[in-house]
């Protein structure tokens, strides 16, 4: 089964974009919870609202149903996954060993395209450093520095293999230390990035 991880934020369009183009058997929203100053809420409710809760314009009142109801997802089939709106560290931590998880039940997609920036990010660092999960994003020309031009949208893989790079020679460097040489072995086979640098390194540990 394809579990698609999709942050949201105020616009529904790239979300829509994503679960139909992935087709997932399973998504999870991952969305800001309400706001503990304000009180104002989250974005969890494009997706769990009642009636008319997405906007199809920004700044426009709502006129769309919730997400699920947009690309015709059974109840069973979606979930939400609330975290905190701008601590990119706890929604990092909340995500990470699920995502990790939903790879034993088959495919794992995270999308980041919605969402706040720590959201994004998050979600983005998740994908980056759990080998076999595909990074997806929804992209478009834009003529303006507020969103991208509706009806434009396409998804696209995004690139994390100079993240994992980084991260996995962190780790290497730490086997090595204890003079864990398997392991750092069994770290970089894991890598994305198959250069020449990595191999070098591989064959030292080897």
């Amino acid at each position: 089964m394809r579990t698609l991880y999709c942050t949201v934020g105020g616009s529904p369009a790239p979300i829509v974009t994503a679960i139909r183009h992935h087709k997932p058997g399973r998504v999870v929203f991952v969305c800001s919870d309400n706001d503990q100053v304000s009180g104002r809420n989250g974005s969890w409710t494009q997706v769990e609202g009642k009636g008319k809760v997405c906007m199809s314009k920004p700044g426009a009142p709502p006129d769309l149903p919730a997400i699920p109801v947009q690309v015709g997802l059974d109840r069973d089939a979606w979930v939400v996954k609330r975290v905190p709106a701008d601590d990119a560290e706890t929604a990092f931590g909340l995500l990470h060993s699920e995502v990790a998880t939903s790879l034993d039940e088959g495919e794992a997609v995270v999308d980041y395209t919605g969402g706040t920036k720590s959201m994004s990010a998050a979600l983005y660092m998740v994908g980056a450093l759990t080998p076999g999960v595909e990074i997806s994003l929804v992209t478009a020309p834009r003529d303006n520095l507020v969103r991208v031009v509706d009806g434009m949208e396409a998804v696209a893989k995004a690139g994390a293999g100079s993240v994992q790079e980084a991260w996995m020679l962190g780790m290497t460097r730490n086997a090595w230390k204890r003079y864990a040489y398997s392991e750092a072995d069994r770290l970089l086979s894991q890598c994305r990035s198959q250069e020449a640098k990595i191999m070098r390194i591989r064959n030292l540990s080897r």
